[in-house]
């Protein structure tokens, strides 16, 4: 029944998919399985599915690779990893091409998206009945992994235990932005499960995770000054010193941080709000996903990428549904990004739960290995959070990484810095956003290829196309299979890859001193009205922590934006593509529509 199950998955064509490169053939295979135990007499109780998206390696290595990759939000697709991120296919245009050699995380791994919690996505689940806690997440999650080891055994940790080490498919669990509050709670779940685990966990993944409110909340004003965007002693400051303040004093009060703080919360919607400028009656605000981009406000990020709505139009085909095996019975509606009814029933829950970063020395001392990684022109899980993060964590007797940071490059050029101790693996990615590996996919996919200590199985004397080397320790990245060698990152149209190094971090002390001055200011008055025009965006922000950005794409950061003293007659640079007439086609495309009723889709179409 197992076997016959795993057949019906199998996916045989899809559509708008271009012919494959020869070479990079793989399988793909989609469907739902259980997140609940049956009852009632359904198969699921309340009917709960998970959708998921398996694409297989193309190329086998010594020993077989599993990823599971999740998007955060809460509540956003893993579509947006399998299209926009690390997947075989991407969008030039408005046409799906391949991705290039090196950039694919299912070379070498076979790749599972998941969408999750249930809601999201193609997934289903009746009577509204989403998950309202991360440790429910974390068990409904492990329920479905032994339904899919169920239909394919050869994941199943039990031929690791049958064969011995390396009789079973190692399984990584990795994602981005609010996954890392999922992927802890799943991973401690994995292991409280004890002999009876369904797979065999090797590690977790993290980028630019949302995980500790204690360190990360309020670093959104740190990135500001490390760019030169603010300064220390400067109106915005003044302004947003009290907001600040509070974070840190609601933080304060427990001993274990909380998964969110309502003080917390409100710092970026201000920050948004202060650097909202008017440029010939368009409001414009910072790009909370990429601080060297702008965009117009409220969105101030969640109007990119361009992509996005390309992929909108692709998983609302009819043809595509079918062909992914989407139930147009249990899921009538049409795709959506981001179901905020799924974020808001964690949402409503989240001052009761315990954020992940406390999971996480009990699973680094379960000898779990940990990858820690940012881009780091990201704003609202940034790298200097995840920095105070890392720098306060204690397990195995210590604190923080011993070993000092080490330059990563790629054919020589440098491309980020790597930390690894004690089975914790911190990378920062320079020049990349909140979703690095849509910037920099060759650099990401090295990292990843790296932690999970992947043996390409190429045999001797192989050339290599694209080389990768941490320290001095060297390895192939793209070997030579008749392909020309492949650019680091795209670069943006009509202008050449730049390769600038990382703005410099501020000492936590120069910080502080810059929230305390500027909280003596009497700035009540600006606060209220600040605050105002934060509630426009802040629940969107809290449901949405995801991001994307390409140089180029939209309006880089400049002046005419930001400083407040500058003259408003200046008109940003606009691409072709985000034309007032562009514009508004997007919208339309954006606007929800369904199969039957769109009980999922947000008014405003995200």
């Amino acid at each position: 029944m197992a076997k016959l199950a795993a057949r019906s998955f199998f996916v045989g064509h899809v559509p708008d998919v271009p012919p494959v490169e020869p070479g990079r053939e793989f399988v793909v295979e989609a469907g739902y399985l259980p997140a609940r135990p049956p009852a009632n007499g359904e198969p699921a109780k309340d009917q709960a599915h998970l959708y998921f998206l398996l694409h297989r390696a193309m190329y086998k290595p010594k020993r077989r690779k599993l990823v599971v990759w999740l998007n955060g939000g809460p509540g956003c697709s893993s579509f947006d990893g399998s299209m926009m991120e690390i997947g075989a296919w991407r969008f030039d245009g408005d046409n799906l091409s391949w991705t290039p050699p090196g950039g694919s995380w299912n070379e070498y791994a076979d790749v599972l998206y998941v969408d999750q919690p249930v809601g999201t996505g193609f997934s289903y689940v009746q009577n509204d009945a989403y998950a309202s806690s991360l440790a429910q997440v974390g068990a409904e999650f492990l329920y479905f992994l032994r339904q899919f080891v169920a239909a394919y055994p050869e994941y199943d940790r039990k031929r690791h235990l049958d064969a011995g080490p390396g009789g079973a498919v190692d399984v990584y669990i990795a994602g981005e932005s609010y996954a890392g509050q999922f992927i802890p709670y799943i991973a401690d779940a994995l292991v409280k499960a004890g002999k009876t685990t369904p797979v065999h966990l090797a590690g977790i993944a993290i980028g630019n995770g949302d995980i500790d409110p204690k360190h990360q909340g309020g670093s959104e004003v740190d990135m500001m000054l490390a760019a030169g965007i603010w300064k220390p002693d400067g109106p915005e400051m003044r302004a947003i010193a009290p907001t600040v303040r509070q974070c840190r004093d609601a933080v304060a009060r427990d001993a274990t941080p909380k998964a969110a703080y309502a003080a917390c919360d409100a710092v970026l919607p201000q920050l948004l709000s202060l650097t909202t400028r008017t440029v010939n009656g368009t409001a414009y605000c910072l790009n909370t996903y990429d601080l060297r981009l702008v965009d117009t406000s409220p969105a101030c990020g969640m109007n990119w990428p361009p992509e996005l709505a390309a992929t909108y139009r692709f998983l609302r085909k009819p043809d595509v549904r079918k062909a992914l095996h989407v139930d147009d019975t249990q899921k009538p509606q049409a795709w959506v990004e981001c179901n905020t009814a799924v974020g808001h029933a964690l949402q409503e829950h989240a001052a009761d739960m315990d954020a992940s970063v406390a999971l996480l020395p009990g699973l680094l001392e379960a000898q779990v290995p940990v990858l820690l990684f940012a881009g780091d022109q990201d704003v609202i899980c940034n790298r200097i959070g995840l920095q105070r993060t890392i720098d306060a964590l204690s397990w195995g007797g210590q604190r923080g990484l011993a070993q000092a940071p080490r330059d990563w490059r790629i054919n020589g050029e440098l491309v980020g810095t790597w930390q690894s101790d004690r089975n914790l693996t911190w990378v920062q990615v320079h020049q990349a956003s909140h979703m690095p590996a849509y910037d920099a996919p060759l650099a990401v996919h090295d990292m990843m290829l790296r932690f999970m200590q992947v043996d390409m199985n190429l045999g001797a004397g192989v050339a290599a196309w694209n080389t990768s080397t941490v320290g001095l320790d060297a390895r192939i990245l793209v070997p030579d299979r008749g392909k020309t060698r492949v650019p680091m990152r795209p670069p943006p149209p009509g202008a050449p890859a730049t390769t600038a190094a990382p703005t410099p971090t501020p000492t936590p002390s120069a910080t502080d001193t810059a929230v305390e001055q500027a909280a003596h200011v009497d700035v009540l008055g600006n606060v209220f009205v600040l605050a105002l025009i934060g509630l426009a965006v802040a629940g969107c922000l809290w449901v949405r922590r995801r991001a994307r950005a390409r140089p180029g794409r939209y309006h880089a950061v400049g002046q005419y934006v930001l400083d407040p003293n500058a003259s408003a007659g200046r008109v940003p640079l606009r691409s072709p593509e985000r034309s007032p007439e562009r514009a508004r086609e997007r919208d339309v495309e954006m606007e929800p529509f369904a199969l039957g009723d769109d009980e999922d889709a947000e008014p405003h179409g995200k």
